[in-house]
């Protein structure tokens, strides 16, 4: 039985939201969306869906980069920096990391 913990995120709503945030979205509209990201991702960098989060505030890099002086910038910079001190490097091409966090064969 694969069930979903009652605190899971809505991953396909997240990913929906991301989406619609862009470099012409309004600050009132999209600022909640990156922060909501920014905090989960801050809360635990390294943690099983830290890779989730910082794809999130990839997807909407365009909105983040865009917005000088804006809220979003500084914080989501600080949590990705967080989340590459407790990740560290991704393996390199043509390898990929097995559960254990080793490094493993790619399989084509």
């Amino acid at each position: 039985m694969n069930a979903t913990p009652p605190d899971a995120p809505d991953l396909a709503a997240l990913t929906a939201a991301w989406k619609q945030v862009g470099p012409e979205s309004p600050a009132d509209e999209a600022d909640p969306v990156v922060l909501d990201c920014i905090r989960r991702l801050a809360a635990d960098p390294g943690g099983e869906r830290a890779h989730v989060w910082v794809y999130g505030l990839l997807s909407m890099t365009r909105y983040i980069a865009t917005r000088e002086g804006a809220a979003v910038a500084g914080p989501a910079v600080e949590a990705l920096r967080a989340a590459y001190r407790a990740i560290g490097d991704p393996p390199p091409c043509g390898q990929r990391m097995s559960r254990r966090g080793h490094r493993a064969s790619a399989r084509w």
